[in-house]
C-alpha cells in the first residue's frame, strides 16, 4: 500500500507459528530486534534508492529528496518525501518536493514513483531481507 506521501509494507509469513516460536525463544535477549532492525534498515535503504532511480527527473530535486527512517520502538519503517528540501535561486524559494511530489505521485502508471517501488522492487527487497533473516536464525526450522 502506498500512496504520495508515504509506502507502508505488509509482510506475510507463511508457517508465522514456527518463526513465532522461534523468536519468541530469543526474545529475552533481544537478539531478534536489532537482527530486525538491521534486516529493515537494509530494505529501506534499498527501497529508497529504487524510488529516486524511477522518480521522473526534471531538475532532480525530488528524486533527491527521497528519505527513509525506522523506529526501532515500534519495528517500523517508512520512505516518504523530506519537508525541507527546498530549490532556491538567490533568495527565493523556487520549487518545493513536499508540494509538487504528492501531485506528481498522484498522477498515476509511471509517475506513482512510491507504488511502483511497492510494486516493482518491493517483493524481491523483502524476500532477500526475510532471507537474511531466516539464515541468522538457522534454528529457525527446528522450532
Amino acid at each position: 500500500m502506498s500512496d504520495a506521501y508515504g509506502m507502508f509494507l505488509e509482510v506475510r509469513v507463511s508457517n508465522f507459528a514456527r518463526l513465532r516460536s522461534a523468536l519468541d525463544r530469543i526474545s529475552d535477549e533481544g537478539y531478534h530486534r536489532g537482527l530486525m532492525k538491521k534486516v529493515i534498515e537494509m530494505e529501506l535503504e534499498r527501497m529508497c534508492k529504487y524510488a529516486s532511480k524511477i522518480t521522473h527527473i526534471y531538475t532532480g530535486l525530488l528524486a533527491r529528496s527521497h528519505r527513509w527512517e525506522y523506529n526501532s520502538h515500534t519495528m517500523k519503517g517508512r520512505i516518504f518525501i523530506d519537508q525541507r528540501a527546498v530549490r532556491r535561486q538567490g533568495f527565493t524559494t523556487v520549487a518545493w518536493p513536499k508540494v509538487y511530489g504528492p501531485y506528481e505521485h498522484g498522477r498515476g502508471g509511471s509517475h506513482a514513483f512510491y507504488e511502483r517501488t511497492y510494486r516493482e522492487a518491493g517483493p524481491e527487497i523483502m524476500n532477500e531481507g526475510l532471507k537474511i533473516y531466516t539464515r541468522e536464525l538457522q534454528w529457525i526450522s527446528q522450532a
